[in-house]
């Protein structure tokens, strides 16, 4: 399973609206960077309130990025509204 994958399945099991929940990973030889993109009122939920879902992230892509060997960066980013 793919960072980007496992991260995304994470995400949505946290989400409110997980159909809004989107992932992509961009590669490098190293380091990855994997940006995950969530409806507004989740994004508050995992950026506020101690950032309790982002630290849980946090954790999944750091437990990746070391069985792959990997240096794995987790940016979470707002849906931009229609």
């Amino acid at each position: 399973m793919e960072a980007e994958e496992l991260v995304g399945r994470a995400a949505r099991a946290l989400a409110a609206y997980p159909e809004t929940v989107t992932t992509r990973e961009i590669r490098g030889k190293r380091i990855s960077v994997v940006k995950l993109t969530v409806a507004r009122e989740d994004y508050l939920n995992f950026i506020g309130h101690e950032q309790r879902n982002a630290v849980v992230l946090r954790d999944v892509t750091a437990t990746v990025a070391k069985k792959l060997n990997k240096v794995l960066v987790l940016e979470i980013l707002e849906q931009k509204q229609a």
